[in-house]
């Protein structure tokens, strides 16, 4: 019994922190489940900088691209062609969430953050290939990431800004 609890507790810190590199990029899947059961499924492309912020490129079920700086949010809905700006309160710091996360089993961590708790999935490099959480409606959303590839630089600010067609309508949040 004793050589089993030993044995529980060295895998436990044989699985380590969780590695977030300084940049990354990758393709995504996201699926949101509204209480009522209903999915909505989003895919594309997500690049990632820890000091400059983060662009996704959506391009299922409909093409639209978020940019964040950590100070301000970017919106283009090319469907509709118009770019929202919205001011962040308070951005969603994926470093502060993973410093708080805890391992519940191998390659499974729970973080806490600004009231929220975010599961997280790991491969076998620690490296982050799933996050999951109930938004502000209720919604649980699952953001699974595929062939991501770690920088060691960070992206530079001007790549992660989202390019805004001089047409679209422009709404100011």
């Amino acid at each position: 019994m004793r050589l089993l609890i030993i044995l529980v507790l060295l895998n436990i810190l044989a699985w380590g922190k969780i590695d977030l590199p300084t940049s990354f990029s990758a393709s995504f899947e996201q699926i949101v489940t509204n209480p009522k059961k209903k999915r909505l499924h989003y895919s594309g492309t997500l690049q990632f900088s820890k000091a400059n912020g983060l662009k996704w490129l959506y391009q299922k079920p409909t093409k639209k691209d978020v940019c964040s700086d950590n100070v301000r949010l970017v919106v283009v809905d090319h469907d509709l062609e118009q770019v929202s700006y919205y001011k962040l309160n308070k951005a969603i710091e994926l470093d502060k969430i993973i410093q708080n996360a805890k391992a519940v089993r191998q390659s499974v961590y729970t973080a806490q953050y600004d009231g929220k708790t975010y599961t997280l999935k790991v491969n076998k490099e620690n490296k982050i290939t799933q996050i999951a959480y109930y938004d502000e409606l209720e919604n649980m959303v699952q953001i699974v990431f595929k062939n991501l590839k770690s920088n060691s630089k960070d992206i530079a600010p001007s790549h992660l800004q989202c390019r805004i067609p001089k047409t679209y309508d422009t709404i100011d949040g």
